[in-house]
């Protein structure tokens, strides 16, 4: 049996990844301003 390897994220890296996936599929544009923080994080 072989194994795949796991991939150990934290919120950070979780955060960068939903910021890049939003700028590559258009939902989000280059340049444009992020939500704050509050709202992030609701």
């Amino acid at each position: 049996m072989q194994f795949q390897p796991i991939k150990i994220t934290n919120e950070t890296a979780q955060m960068v990844a939903q910021f890049e996936q939003a700028i590559l599929t258009g939902q989000l544009a280059i340049g444009e301003r992020l939500p704050n923080e509050r709202n992030l994080a609701q």
